[in-house]
């Protein structure tokens, strides 16, 4: 009995050794992967082309990114920690009436407030920050060991039909406009409806609030693209390119319409980006480029910044007809947005008695298609890769603006997206054009053209 078990003993324990072995190697080699990420992170351009700020920015604790305990994802602290050179600050106005006085009340309260917010978030923290406005600013605040500051304006909308705003935003430092946000303007045809009202006040509850967001998506997927106003760029639209053109503002396509990008690459003599989104072949989402516009960016040496907004990355179809079947049976379908959004504010108590029916069912679904992951991220800058080529793609998080998944959930986690990419075979050239370099080409061929038409 003793031989035999000492017989059948050695080849289980050469198994073991050979298996352990194997692990060692894995374990290894992931090592090595993350010290070479490491080390490489700390000497690249991380540049994240999109970070959403709130309203009243730096003015007190809760929304000042140099509070240790202020509910933002990206503050000074994290930026460190991810090895952040540069990030584009965005100065957001949602899509409102297209009247004048309307127009005029949003360039004061939405863009306006945002751009104060960030001048002044720069002079509280002189050391910490600087605003760049220009690629040479980026290197020259990044070599003193701070973090520049880009602006991003994200929806022309400010702009209503008075082309001298573009020089009065360009001198406040914005470096890129989002033609439009949500809803089309006097500038561009978007790919998606308006924005419906949502709860007011700071920071509403999100498990509250769930019912109120995937009604919303659902009533959106079933009313489907809306009408055009323009058919692509307006008239004043194609004005707007050439100024921005002139100026040397970044032209940047997110959130426009099939036809908006068309004309846009057309019209256009400078390159565009994309400053936050993903891509339809891997996410069949109306924000997401197909791969045709994929191409016809990069034909015209475009960039694609991928975000991390997680309905953008991965979103199936079966968990679509999941949630609207449970949005029906809860009641949600019948009553409409408009009706829960009142009861939301008004009538709490029978707001939230349909709301845990609701929530108490899609739990199931959140588990059977649960969020995506930092890999599912990087297979959309894969995806831009393998169509577009490596000089196309950059990343554009949205962090505080929706953006975040399990990998990547805050600026600190940027070294593991370094890591991924190194893992699936990239160089570190590779990683450094994906990082920065390839953004930073575009904005400098956008100064190209600038000074170019300047002299003409």
């Amino acid at each position: 009995m003793k031989r035999a078990l000492r017989g059948y003993a050695g080849p289980v324990f050469t198994r073991l050794l050979k298996l352990s072995g194997a692990l060692l190697i894995v374990l290894t080699i992931a090592g090595d992967v993350l010290a070479q990420a490491a080390q490489l992170h700390r000497n690249l351009l991380v540049l994240d082309s999109h970070v959403d700020i709130p309203l009243d920015y730096a003015t007190d604790k809760k929304n000042d990114p140099g509070a240790y305990d202020a509910p933002l994802l990206f503050n000074f602290d994290t930026a460190g920690q991810g090895g952040y050179g540069c990030v584009f600050l965005i100065a957001y106005t949602p899509q409102g009436e297209l009247d004048g006085k309307s127009t005029a009340e949003a360039r004061f309260r939405f863009a306006g407030n945002r751009l104060d917010g960030i001048e002044r978030m720069c002079a509280e923290y002189p050391n910490r920050a600087a605003l760049a406005r220009s690629i040479s600013d980026v290197k020259r605040i990044r070599a003193g060991g701070r973090l520049a500051v880009a602006i991003g304006m994200e929806n022309g909308y400010p702009i209503g039909e008075d082309l001298s705003l573009l020089s009065h935003y360009y001198e406040r430092g914005v470096r890129y406009l989002t033609l439009t946000h949500n809803g089309h303007n006097r500038i561009a045809d978007s790919c998606n409806p308006p924005d419906r009202p949502y709860p007011s006040g700071e920071n509403p509850d999100a498990d509250a609030t769930r019912l109120l967001r995937d009604l919303y998506l659902a009533e959106a997927r079933a009313a489907g693209p809306p009408p055009p106003l323009h058919n692509g760029l307006s008239d004043f639209g194609r004005r707007v390119v050439s100024e921005m053109n002139r100026l040397g503002i970044m032209i940047d396509i997110s959130h426009t319409g099939p036809a908006t990008v068309e004309d846009a690459l057309k019209c256009s003599a400078a390159p565009l980006i994309a400053s936050h989104s993903c891509c339809r072949a891997l996410c069949d989402n109306p924000r997401n480029l197909t791969d045709e516009q994929l191409k016809a960016i990069a034909a015209r040496g475009g960039v694609v910044q991928i975000t991390a907004v997680p309905s953008f990355i991965s979103f199936p179809a079966g968990k679509h007809e999941l949630q609207e079947a449970l949005l029906g049976k809860a009641g949600a379908l019948e009553a409409g947005y408009d009706s829960l959004l009142e009861l939301y504010e008004n009538d709490r108590a029978v707001y939230d008695k349909i709301s845990s029916r609701y929530l108490a069912s899609v739990a199931e679904v959140d588990s059977l298609y649960p969020s995506p992951g930092l890999s599912e991220f990087v297979d959309h800058i894969d995806h831009v890769v393998q169509v577009a080529g490596i000089r196309h793609v950059g990343i554009g998080s949205d962090f505080d603006g929706g953006g975040a998944v399990t990998g990547f959930a805050g600026p600190a986690d940027a070294p593991a997206v370094t890591a991924e990419l190194l893992r699936r075979g990239y160089t570190p050239e590779h990683v450094r054009m994906i990082w920065g370099d390839n953004l930073m080409r575009v904005w400098g061929e956008v100064e190209d053209v600038a000074r170019k038409l300047a002299k003409k």
